[in-house]
């Protein structure tokens, strides 16, 4: 019999008993107990049963380990990034062993697999294997995104039970330091901000249509505005002023993290009587988005609504 693949029951059971003398030299029994819990006696006999259950155990020839890896990506510029892109590798040496991306929660796990053909129990009870575990930065990585340049040591132990089971024990080390969780922060940033500037052109003419050749010295005002097109900053907007020819620029707005903007354009009617100045409006909307390589654009719409030229 194979005893290496048997549990044996430790169950220990304490019989007692008195031996009394009768008549003429006859014997008898009494006072029967088992663990020291009477046995009762069934017509002069004591029937005292005993039961020991043995278990055969199946040798496990498989062990798992678990890594867990974890994502943090700071992210501040309104730029949507798909966290999922972010590769780790586990490396034996200088070969891979295996790689992995995380998922939509930034959670990732990498499980090894290890079987009899993977280890030797011949002169220890454990075998220990060690990695180390970083993340995979892409040859074509954009300079805005900051990878984590942090390298984590992985001990993986398997050791064989009396009955053949193995078992596992991962340990993350950083910097010497046992972790639960080999976690890896990434930066984002704004490398090189948009910019963008608002023009128009301020048409003068008669009453009779003819155009008035110097279209200086009308004033515009920009405001901003929330996506509603509902002005925020009533009292404080931006002011421009026509050329000769008409045209105004407000100053050059810089944006330093995606998303949109909006605003208000309008004609600050002057004093001259002489004059009808225009009452149009124009809202604008300025999409600022990602580049690539933490680079930002901006591309301005313009619409007009209502009013006179």
């Amino acid at each position: 019999v194979d005893t290496n693949h048997i549990l044996f029951d430790n169950q220990t059971y304490i019989l007692t008993l008195d031996v009394v003398d009768i008549m003429d030299g006859e014997k008898t029994i009494e006072n029967v107990k088992l663990n020291n819990e009477s046995v009762a006696k069934v017509e002069d006999t004591y029937n005292v049963n005993v039961d020991f259950v043995n278990q055969h155990i199946t040798t496990q020839e498989e062990a798992y380990a678990d890594i867990n890896i974890s994502k943090v990506l700071n992210n501040n510029t309104g730029v949507e990034i798909d966290i999922t892109q972010f590769e780790f590798g586990l490396y034996e040496g200088q070969e891979e062993v295996a790689t992995t991306n995380v998922g939509e929660d930034g959670q990732a796990t990498i499980r090894l697999e290890y079987t009899s053909d993977d280890l030797d129990f011949s002169s220890e009870d454990t075998n220990v294997f060690a990695y180390t575990l970083k993340e995979i930065v892409p040859n074509e990585a954009g300079e805005g995104m900051d990878y984590s340049e942090l390298v984590y040591d992985v001990i993986v132990t398997i050791s064989k039970g009396v009955h053949g089971t193995l078992t596992s024990q991962v340990e993350i080390k950083l910097n010497e330091e046992t972790v639960r969780v080999a976690e890896f922060t990434n930066t984002y940033t704004i490398k090189e901000p948009a910019n963008a500037t608002i023009e128009g052109t301020k048409k003068y003419s008669k009453a009779d249509g003819t155009t008035i050749e110097d279209a200086s010295g009308f004033t515009f005002e920009l405001y901003e505005a929330n996506s509603s097109f509902e002005i925020t900053n009533p009292n404080s907007p931006v002011t421009a002023t026509s050329d000769t020819n008409g045209n105004f620029a407000f100053p050059e707005m810089e944006y330093e993290t995606a998303g949109n903007r909006y605003y208000v354009v309008k004609e600050k009617a002057g004093t001259n009587p002489a004059i009808t100045y225009s009452n149009t409006e124009y809202r604008v909307t300025v999409n600022v988005k990602d580049g690539g390589s933490g680079k930002l654009v901006a591309e301005t719409t313009i619409n007009e609504v209502g009013g006179n030229n």
